[in-house]
């Protein structure tokens, strides 16, 4: 079993049933590869608009940080947590006065210099696959464990 084959196993096992427990490696994986997709499919702004909160404390982009974290990518863990701690405020104050553009009040807020950074990393990683490849080589018993 290569690389690919553990790729789309290992997302189609978990997409179809999201009840499946993954270990540590393989959710982090996951979370990676649904990234990858969303980007592929709709860039990193639909990947942002797709997961951006709707109420104050909402994180959607948790286990997308957690997986982050896991791959050593600290900076993009970093900021997509600063865009949703902008987002929560901007929420915070159409809540306060929802006579008020929501898309000015995030602008106001200058979301778009982070939905920028945002877009040169996360490109990065969507560009560059070889290296999730080589590591899922690497990991590739604990991968596979529980999922063929």
């Amino acid at each position: 079993m290569d690389s690919s084959d553990i790729w789309t196993l290992l997302f189609d096992k978990k997409i179809t049933n999201e009840a499946f427990k993954l270990n540590e490696s393989q959710e982090n994986l996951f979370f990676l590869i649904d990234m990858i997709y969303y980007v592929e499919n709709g860039g990193v702004s639909g990947f942002l608009y797709n997961k951006s909160p709707t109420i104050i404390n909402e994180d959607l982009f948790e286990p997308y940080s957690k997986s982050l974290v896991f791959f050593e990518h600290f900076k993009i863990a970093k900021l997509i947590y600063r865009y949703n701690e902008i987002f929560w405020l901007a929420i915070k104050k159409y809540d306060e006065d929802k006579n008020q553009d929501f898309k000015v009040i995030l602008n106001s807020l200058d979301i778009h210099v982070i939905e920028q950074q945002l877009e040169i990393l996360i490109d990065k990683i969507v560009d560059n696959q070889d290296k999730i490849f080589d590591w899922i080589d690497l990991n590739k018993s604990t991968l596979i464990e529980n999922i063929i």
